[in-house]
C-alpha cells in the first residue's frame, strides 16, 4: 500500500505517494500551481511524459507525476521557485525518502553473535 504525505513547499503543500516499490509521486496539479502555471491540466499535458504520469483512486481524482516529469514541469515553467523546488527535490524529498526505505527494507542483517545474544 502507498503511503500519502503531505509536505511543506515555499509555503504550498505538496501531496507525495511513496509507493512501495519505493517510486515517488507529487500530485502533478498541484506542482504546477507552485510554479505558477495557469492552467496547471495544460501543463501536464504538454510538458509530462505519459509514461511518468499515474492517476489515483482517492475519493477526488488525482493526477500523480514522477519525479522526472516534476524536473519537465519545473524547467519549462520559467518561475523563480523552479530552481528552489529542483533542489528541494534533490536535497530533500529524495534523500529524506531513499534513506527511510533503505532503513525500512535494508536493515543489516545480524551476525550469528547477535542473533543468539
Amino acid at each position: 500500500m502507498s503511503d500519502l504525505h503531505h509536505l511543506a513547499f515555499d509555503g504550498h503543500v505538496i501531496p507525495v505517494l511513496h509507493r512501495p516499490d519505493g517510486v515517488l509521486l507529487l500530485e502533478g496539479p498541484a506542482l504546477a500551481q507552485v510554479l505558477g502555471y495557469e492552467d496547471d491540466l495544460k501543463a501536464l499535458h504538454e510538458h509530462c511524459r505519459i509514461e511518468g504520469i499515474a492517476f489515483g483512486n482517492q475519493p477526488r481524482p488525482t493526477i500523480w507525476i514522477d519525479v522526472r516529469n516534476a524536473h519537465h514541469l519545473a524547467y519549462q515553467s520559467g518561475s523563480p521557485k523552479a530552481e528552489r523546488l529542483l533542489h528541494w527535490i534533490s536535497h530533500w524529498l529524495l534523500p529524506h525518502f531513499s534513506s527511510n526505505q533503505a532503513d525500512h527494507y535494508h536493515q543489516r542483517p545480524k551476525t550469528r553473535r547477535e542473533a543468539m545474544g
